[in-house]
């Protein structure tokens, strides 16, 4: 696993944690 994907991997955990409460 290089950084980019980790990187990747907290974007798009970061994208629902932020996005969940407002959608949901």
């Amino acid at each position: 696993m290089t950084s980019y994907d980790a990187f990747q991997n907290v974007a798009m955990l970061s994208r629902l944690f932020f996005w969940n409460p407002v959608t949901g």
